[in-house]
């Protein structure tokens, strides 16, 4: 059972990751104009971070299809394993911002913003910790009666309980550059805030 409890753990931690990334990839803006472009850049900003603050369904069904048409996790959507909605409450509904600082040169912009959330990397180490922990026979009787689903599962349950008793904390600084075109503002070609803040809050 011990080599078994390992790959079950390892594919509920890639589903967790997959979770995150697929999020990451979903945000949606909304236009600013007729205002000073530090005040634009600002609402572009805010409309973007807004997007992981302010959960909506919209989110959470782009995330479930990417989720569903990933062959080795789609079967823990499916089968309801995995609830996007309930997932994204537990790992980001504290997520918080605050921008320190707006800057504009020219056709340039640059936000910088501290991040904050409930340290979920640590959430799931000690999940997982949790996991091993547990009776063998309890784990036995999941394994056999409902498969790496039940494991899986059981693993997000603790997760769950983890990240819930986390404190909300300052988990670091990301840097957001911009750029105007014809259109207005948008993300420059070498914007990485997405990866920034997927390391900062999934580790």
């Amino acid at each position: 059972m011990d080599r078994s409890r390992t790959n079950v753990l390892r594919k509920a931690c890639m589903v967790l990751v997959a979770c995150a990334l697929a999020l990451v990839t979903t945000t949606g803006l909304a236009a600013c104009g007729g205002k000073s472009d530090e005040d634009q850049v600002k609402d572009y900003v805010t409309s973007y971070l807004d997007t992981f603050k302010n959960l909506d369904d919209s989110v959470a069904d782009s995330v479930e299809d990417q989720l569903a048409s990933d062959s080795d996790i789609s079967q823990y959507v499916q089968d309801g394993t995995i609830d996007v909605n309930e997932f994204l409450d537990h790992t980001l509904g504290r997520f918080d911002y605050k921008i320190d600082s707006v800057s504009v040169d020219g056709d340039q912009a640059e936000v910088l913003a501290t991040v904050s959330n409930p340290d979920v990397s640590a959430a799931l180490s000690a999940a997982s910790q949790d996991v091993y922990s547990m009776d063998a026979d309890e784990l036995e009787s999941i394994y056999v009666n409902e498969g790496e689903s039940g494991i899986v599962k059981k693993m997000f349950e603790l997760y769950y309980e983890e990240v819930d008793d986390a404190d909300v904390e300052e988990l670091g600084q990301i840097t957001i550059k911009l750029q105007k075109g014809d259109d207005g503002w948008e993300f420059a070609s070498d914007d990485d805030s997405e990866t920034q803040i997927s390391n900062l809050v999934f580790g």
